[in-house]
Order: structure tokens, then C-alpha cells, then sequence
């Protein structure tokens, strides 16, 4: 057994876990900042000068007695300003501040772009892309890259894994994943479902 990372929309933040992974599964890194990079956008744009990258990220919280909690600030990119967090957090992490003006010293700059394309409305999207799809069990010559649907990236991502073309939400190509889940299916999606 092996510490990895991991995304955890819960706490929205990268959590270490412990167990039998692959740095090929979906969603399985080796350190914190390989997942950060991987599951935090910077608003779609390369930070230069606009405001500093670690105002992107999520702060994570460590371990302490209840006695050593404090109040911090952190920049939310969600409401686009520093909030104030309360927990067991330190000021040598990343996007954790002492006061409300040292964060707004480093991170209060405006935001360009957008984290995600817009949100595609719900009734848009094909009931059976709706659906997470889930991995079942294979050798690793078995395993295979597909594409499904993500309601929170609203596009097709490419998944690696035990996965079936029968199951839903499971596709060959990335084309044929938008074409099924977007258009509500045209003539040759099926095309796109069959290997070879």
C-alpha cells in the first residue's frame, strides 16, 4: 500500500489517501501538487502578472487540537474575494492568510475567463450521459481510454479503465461521445460505440 492524492469535491481540496491505486485510475496522483494541477483551473488563463496562482487553489486544512483552531483568510474564486476559514490551517500553505488585507494584497485582482465553459442546461444533455460511469474489473492488458460525458466540465473526458462500450455514458471517441450526448444521437452514433 502506497499514499496517493486525490480530489475530494467535499472539502474541495486534494486529500491524501491510502491504498492499492494507479496513478492510472481517474482522479489518483502521486503528490498534492500533481493533483492540484490536474483538478484546479486557473480561470482559463495562464496567470502573468493578474493575480498570483496560488489564490486558485483550495487551501487544505491539517490536523489539530481543537485549542489550536484559528481564523484565516482565504481568496474564494468562487464569490472573487477573501473569505475568512477557521480551522487548522497555516499561514506557510498556499492561498492561507493572517488578515483580510494581506490576502487582498496578493489576490485581489480581476478574474479573466471563466473556471468552465457555461453550464449546459441539464435537460440538454442525453438522460443516459447523465450518468458517472463505473470502472468494473479487468487485467491492466484490459484496460482501455474512453470518453464520457462530465455534467461538471460539460464536455467529453477522456476516462482510462475497465470499461465497457455497452455500459452508459462509455464511448470510443470524443466525437461520438458529443454527438450521443449533445445532439441526442445522429445517424452513425452507433458507429462510435463499436471498437474497430
Amino acid at each position: 500500500m502506497a499514499d496517493y492524492y486525490t480530489y475530494s469535491s467535499k472539502s474541495d481540496s486534494c486529500v491524501r489517501i491510502r491504498g492499492c491505486y494507479s496513478i492510472y485510475d481517474r482522479n489518483v496522483f502521486l503528490s498534492r501538487d500533481d493533483c492540484r494541477r490536474g483538478c484546479f483551473i486557473y480561470n482559463g488563463v495562464t496567470p502573468s502578472g493578474e493575480m498570483d496562482p496560488q489564490c486558485y487553489l483550495s487551501p487544505t486544512p491539517g490536523r489539530c487540537r481543537d485549542t489550536e483552531k484559528d481564523n484565516f483568510f482565504t481568496y474564494s474564486t468562487k464569490t472573487a474575494t477573501c473569505t475568512q476559514i477557521y480551522g487548522c490551517y497555516s499561514v506557510r500553505d498556499r492561498n492561507v492568510f493572517l488578515t483580510r488585507t494581506a490576502c487582498e494584497a496578493v489576490c485581489d485582482a480581476p478574474i479573466l475567463g471563466s473556471p468552465t465553459p457555461p453550464p449546459i442546461p441539464i435537460e440538454n444533455v442525453a438522460i443516459q450521459c447523465r450518468v458517472v460511469p463505473s470502472p468494473g474489473r479487468c487485467t491492466e492488458q484490459e484496460r482501455s481510454n474512453y470518453f464520457s460525458y462530465s455534467t461538471k466540465t460539460h464536455t467529453c473526458t477522456e476516462i482510462y479503465g475497465c470499461y465497457s462500450l455497452q455500459d452508459r455514458n462509455v464511448f470510443l471517441t470524443a466525437i461520438g461521445c458529443l454527438r450521443e450526448c449533445l445532439l441526442g444521437g445522429s445517424s452513425g452514433s452507433q458507429l462510435d460505440r463499436r471498437k474497430g
